[in-house]
């Protein structure tokens, strides 16, 4: 969020959020890393814009709450994809799981039974 309202001084919030990917993705590296991606236009469709919180939009900073939780989501799962891909986590794709099996649950433990077999 900071990035977002402050465009002109994003550097000192990225040499922050370097040093956080660091720390998690060295430091304190999960054996199990699982990003779940999902589609923010289907997370917004089950929230409704009345359910949506603060720090899942940016709204706060002006704009419609549902076009900035879509503006938003859809900026922070590029960073958390890069990470997991980094640091060796896998990436579960929770809409396509859900169509496939009807539930999304079922991937996510295929894929910590697969990553903890290893």
């Amino acid at each position: 969020m900071a990035e977002f309202i402050a465009p002109r001084h994003a550097a000192a919030p990225a040499t922050v959020r370097d040093h956080v990917k660091d720390y998690f993705g060295r430091v304190l590296a999960p054996r199990v890393g699982i990003y779940l991606r999902e589609d923010p236009a289907r997370v917004l469709e089950v929230e409704k814009t009345e359910r949506i919180r603060v720090f899942d939009t940016y709204h706060a900073f002006g704009g419609d709450p549902r076009r900035t939780f879509l503006d938003l989501q859809s900026d922070c799962p590029r960073g958390y994809e890069k990470f997991a891909r980094t640091h060796g986590g896998q990436i579960a794709d929770v809409n396509t799981a859900a169509e496939a099996t009807g539930s999304a649950s079922e991937q996510v433990t295929e894929t910590i039974l697969a990553t903890a077999a290893r």
